[in-house]
């Protein structure tokens, strides 16, 4: 019988702890070998420089005489019944309506704004209740006369035939679209001017625009208050001036 030695047993036995080290090394090694692309491509963003822009603000301005008015005016009536102030105030407010068509009003330059019927009170100082001693009926138009050299006459006829409360009168302009838009070139020639000018004393050459926005401003003259007082003459009249602004704001790109 033949003796076959077993050579395994005489094997050099590795270590455990030879083994974890070394598979703890290769896990450490694809930890930390990853991180490494993404830590270069940070700092290249890092490194990107922000596009170079210019932006200008500047303003148009158009003065125009105004060439329409707004006026609001109407009947106040009182009477001890409510019927007999109605009746009052219906009358009086037919005859203005009249006149006014007269005048070559149409039916879209009159536009009825309020109307009311009110009661009128007695208060008594002793504690005593409030008692009803009439009723106040109220009627208001707002009148839009087109032709500024028909304003006088106009407000004459109102105060004439039995308006007796005119609050003002607002001025402005028919077709406000079109000073606008001059307003709107203006200020935009001025801030190209105005960029030209900056881009020479800079030394940099202006690209494409960006952006484009506005600001818009409308002063009209103040209105005119008045009272309904009967006059001999046509009542004078100064429109004054009507100012549109705009302000552009603009922003351009500036080349290398």
């Amino acid at each position: 019988m033949r003796f076959f030695p077993n050579f395994q047993q005489f094997a050099p036995r590795q270590p455990r702890s030879i083994m974890a080290f070394a598979t703890m090394a290769a896990i450490a090694l694809l930890v930390f070998s990853q991180p490494l692309p993404l830590r270069a491509h940070d700092e290249d963003k890092d490194h990107v420089k922000p596009p170079r822009t210019m932006s200008l603000s500047a303003t148009g301005s158009i003065s125009t005489k105004p060439d329409m008015a707004s006026i609001s005016t109407g009947v106040t009536s009182e009477a001890v019944k409510a019927r007999d102030a109605l009746d009052d105030n219906n009358e009086a407010m037919a005859r203005m309506m009249k006149s006014l068509k007269a005048a070559g009003l149409g039916d879209r330059d009159i536009t009825t704004s309020q109307f009311s019927v009110q009661p009128r009170y007695q208060h008594f100082k002793n504690g005593r209740p409030a008692r009803i001693i009439g009723y106040r009926v109220s009627n208001s138009v707002r009148i839009t006369v087109r032709d500024l050299d028909q304003l006088g006459a106009i407000l004459d006829r109102v105060v004439t035939v039995g308006s007796n409360r005119i609050s003002g009168i607002q001025f402005g302009l028919l077709e406000p679209e079109k000073t606008l838009d001059d307003a709107r070139k203006q200020a935009m020639r001025a801030a190209l001017d105005k960029a030209a000018l900056y881009a020479k004393a800079a030394d940099v050459t202006p690209g494409s625009i960006l952006s484009i926005s506005e600001q818009a401003s409308q002063n009209f003259p103040r209105p005119m208050q008045m009272r309904a007082i009967r006059a001999k003459s046509s009542v004078p009249i100064a429109p004054g001036q009507h100012t549109t602004k705009i302000t552009v704001h603009v922003k351009w790109a500036l080349g290398e």
